[in-house]
This record gives structure tokens, C-alpha cells and sequence, in this order.
């Protein structure tokens, strides 16, 4: 991820792939708007009512419909309480 003046001060995600094609290298590169990202995993409806939402390796919620929920919920223990009951 980079945000600096050439993408507008935004966040932007790259991805860069190395090919060879025909003996020959080639480099094909990608940059998407995270906010844009995001909206679109936002978007995204699993069957009737599901829907999908990010978090870290450890559990905490980064992106979800309860924007309440970004940051200050880990779901890991949420669920641990859960089993528990």
C-alpha cells in the first residue's frame, strides 16, 4: 500500500507480477483505490442475509457494515465467549 501525492494522496494497493513470455520478461502491474476496495468487499452478500467482512491475523474487525465494530471488536475472543456459553 502506498498514499503520496502521485495517487493523490489517496491509499492505493499495488500489485506487480514478473512473466515470462517466449523467453522473454515481461512486468505487468496493478493499483487499486483501497476505499474503493473496500466498498466493493462491503458490497459483497453471502446467500440470503450473509455478508463478508476483513480483520487481522489475531482477529481485530478492519472493515465491516457496523463501522462501530472497525477496530474495537476482535472477533476471535467474541467467538471464544460464544463457545463459552
Amino acid at each position: 500500500m502506498d498514499k503520496n501525492e502521485t495517487t493523490g494522496n489517496q491509499w492505493k494497493m499495488f500489485t506487480n507480477v514478473r512473466v515470462d513470455v517466449n523467453g522473454k520478461l515481461a512486468s505487468v502491474g496493478l493499483g487499486v483505490g483501497a476505499e474503493e476496495l473496500a466498498k466493493d468487499i462491503a458490497n459483497i452478500k453471502v446467500g440470503k442475509s450473509g455478508f463478508v467482512y476483513l480483520t487481522t491475523a489475531d482477529g481485530t474487525i478492519k472493515l465491516h457494515r457496523d463501522a462501530e465494530l472497525i477496530g474495537n471488536e476482535n472477533i476471535t475472543k467474541s467467538l471464544a465467549i460464544l463457545r463459552s456459553q
